[in-house]
């Protein structure tokens, strides 16, 4: 009996779907800023800064398992919200504990 030949996936097809992490990310950076756009169009400010917050966590998870979310990266600059210049300067610094 013999097992049955498979095709090798190539590596870019492989790669062309986002990871069910990457997806669930995105979608909720997506939700993140539409409740940020609601919350400041109703005044609530408060709340849009919790989603800020929110927003900004997203970035930086995302970010640490090497996901880039561009468009949630430009919101948040365009925000003034966070300074990515610096995180990127930071991660780059040799350690003082080396």
């Amino acid at each position: 009996m013999s097992l049955p030949q498979t095709t090798p996936v190539p590596e870019a097809a492989a790669t062309a779907r986002p990871s069910h992490f990457q997806q669930e990310i995105e979608d909720r950076a997506q939700r993140a800023r539409a409740s940020i756009e609601r919350a400041t169009a109703e005044g609530e400010d408060y709340l849009a800064e919790v989603h800020l917050a929110e927003l900004e966590s997203l970035v930086r998870l995302a970010s640490e398992n090497d996901v880039d979310l561009p468009a949630a990266r430009d919101y948040l600059r365009a925000q003034r919200v966070i300074d990515l210049t610096a995180l990127e300067e930071r991660a780059a610094a040799p350690s003082c504990g080396a």
